[in-house]
């Protein structure tokens, strides 16, 4: 058993708590958890931390297997140029691609993540993950904008879904890629299996401007840049409509949705969202915006609205670093208005519901074994992050 306090504890199930004690056993679940008012006297065996005690964070949305992108993709070229690099430097399965999935993984277990929303457009890192001490939810990602070639994509994704949930025994999804790279016929069927299964839907949704101007008027950038891929509009008509408002009801409404990015979702995105998708979470990448357009969403506009948030980290063709943390500190620093229990409640209790971990993870509860990261160097007498803060993992 041990007995572990800091200045703070946020639980995160309530009110955080000044000079609290966690008390775990032996395998690391939380027995229980003491409210001392602040007041904390010396107990025998007691660890005490300078710092903020939170549980492990959840990256809601990750790209394992684009690991080893790191530094290729240059800086704020917009989705276009983002576009471009994917395509002409993604990977093939060799050693050095093998060792990225081992590193990125192992980044995240001493970043303090212990849950992980990652995308799998291969089955490249399935075995990295049944290994890996991080909870993995699988979202097969498939996409083709070809109706002839729905069914044969749908089939091929469908083969990673068996495998996945089949002999790596891990939890999966089958996922639409984002609302420009899939068919409607290939939506229909991804909905179909969703509304069987019961599955988790995750998808990339209005990443740019451009995004919405091609569902709107078909052009721009984005409209060009897939033109030049090889993507075929010649009987596609635009819908006059955001990306988000075209796409969102060709999905279905009842299953748990995770919309990824959401860098220039407007009031009215939102409302249509939140009244259409029944068990909704909106996941922001902060550093992944800033590293491709350069821009931010307007998360108080999300927070006003009294949407669910989440964070992630996208992948290291678009971050530094696979950091919840970072992620935080950016969020701290462009919004200082938000407190820092909220945001902790975003990367943690947040994202577990809606990965579906939180029977487990997420908060300091009795029954849990959520890990225990130690957030330092944060500025205690405000409660804020800053430009120093790290994560120490302590469980």
């Amino acid at each position: 058993m041990r007995k572990i306090s800091a200045n703070y504890i946020f639980p995160i199930n309530r009110e955080p708590l000044h000079n609290g004690i966690l008390i775990i056993d032996d395998n690391g679940f939380i027995t229980d958890i003491e409210d001392t008012g602040g007041k904390l006297k010396d107990s025998e065996k007691l660890e005490f931390y300078n710092g903020i005690l939170v549980p492990g964070f959840v990256n809601a949305h990750c790209h394992l297997e684009l690991s080893h992108m790191k530094g290729i993709i240059p800086r704020q070229k917009g989705i276009d140029g983002f576009v471009d690099g994917i395509v002409n430097y993604r990977q093939g399965y060799t050693e050095e691609y093998l060792r990225s999935i081992e590193s990125g993984d192992r980044q995240m277990i001493a970043e303090g993540i212990v849950a992980v929303g990652d995308v799998s457009n291969t089955n490249h890192t399935f075995k990295k993950k049944q290994q890996s001490k991080i909870a993995y939810h699988t979202f097969i990602e498939i996409f083709n904008f070809d109706e002839r070639k729905a069914e044969k994509t749908f089939n091929k994704g469908y083969e990673f879904f068996k495998k996945i949930t089949g002999t790596f025994l891990l939890p999966a999804s089958i996922v639409p890629h984002a609302p420009h790279t899939v068919s409607k016929s290939l939506l229909s069927l991804i909905k179909n299996h969703a509304e069987k299964t019961g599955n988790i839907i995750s998808y990339h949704n209005q990443e740019s401007e451009a995004e919405n101007e091609l569902f709107l008027r078909k052009s721009g950038k984005l409209y060009r840049k897939l033109k030049e891929q090889g993507f075929d509009y010649t009987d596609w008509e635009p819908s006059g409509l955001t990306s988000l408002k075209t796409i969102g009801p060709l999905l279905p409404a009842k299953n748990r949705t995770l919309l990824i990015h959401n860098t220039v979702s407007k009031e009215e995105d939102i409302e249509f969202a939140s009244g259409y998708f029944t068990d909704l979470y909106w996941v922001f990448c902060p550093n992944s915006n800033l590293y491709i357009e350069n821009t931010l969403p307007d998360i108080p506009l999300f927070i006003k609205k009294k949407q669910k948030i989440t964070i992630g980290t996208d992948s290291l063709a678009s971050n530094d670093r696979l950091s919840i943390l970072e992620e935080l500190k950016t969020v701290n620093k462009a919004f200082p208005q938000i407190p820092l229990s909220e945001i902790i409640k975003w990367a943690t209790r947040n994202g577990a519901e809606a990965l579906g971990f939180d029977d487990k993870l997420g908060s300091f509860e009795t029954g849990k074994k959520p890990g225990i990261n130690l957030i330092e160097n944060a500025d205690l007498q405000n409660l804020k992050l800053t430009e120093k803060s790290s994560v120490k993992v302590l469980l």
